[in-house]
């Protein structure tokens, strides 16, 4: 008898230990070409005088176009009075300094310590006082190298890139934004 309820018992194992299939996991990449430019790019009022404009998106790969993290300021210099730009690279483990500055005319060429850093999405702040008035900023930041990309950018028509920028005129220059290859779909 002993034997048939083992055989019996066969079924219920073989259904209690079957695993539910997972999600596969998404890869940076994959999260990179989802999330990229899906945040404002950074364009502020200082004041009746003054105006600041930042990329949401930058391609550090020394073709001499929209290759360094840069601002475009129109402002009276004389005014500024404190300057702090700090670049964070985070995954769901860590995060790591990449970049910081305290001079607005000391812009992110995309390296840390020789190597061009990976493609991914930055944690960007910057904390300024201009004319007595305390500013503090947030945004994300995206990084690609367009020469080495395997994917093209789903929402690159909200890309703002720094060679676009003009804060004089608080304007885009949209010739800039899609010289940049394969990048964008």
């Amino acid at each position: 008898m002993k034997p048939i309820y083992f055989i019996l018992l066969i079924p219920f194992f073989f259904f209690a230990c079957k695993e539910e299939p997972m999600e596969p996991e998404e890869t940076p990449i994959e999260k990179l070409n989802r999330l990229a430019c899906t945040q404002e790019a950074l364009n502020e009022s200082l004041g009746p005088d003054a105006r600041i404009m930042g990329p949401s998106i930058f391609t550090p790969d020394a073709d001499g176009i929209n290759d360094l993290f840069s601002f475009s300021y129109d402002w009276d210099i004389s005014k500024l009075a404190t300057y702090n730009l700090k670049l964070i690279f985070e995954t769901d483990s860590s995060s790591q300094d990449v970049f910081e500055s305290t001079d607005p005319q000391n812009f992110w060429d995309g390296t840390l310590a020789p190597m061009t850093v990976q493609p991914g999405i930055y944690q960007m702040t910057l904390k300024l006082t201009y004319d007595g008035q305390s500013y503090s900023f947030a945004k994300e930041i995206v990084v690609v190298n367009p020469a080495n990309a395997v994917f093209a950018l789903q929402n690159c028509q909200d890309c703002v890139f720094p060679d676009q920028l003009n804060a004089a005129n608080n304007d885009l220059d949209d010739t800039q934004q899609f010289n940049v290859g394969s990048l964008c779909q």
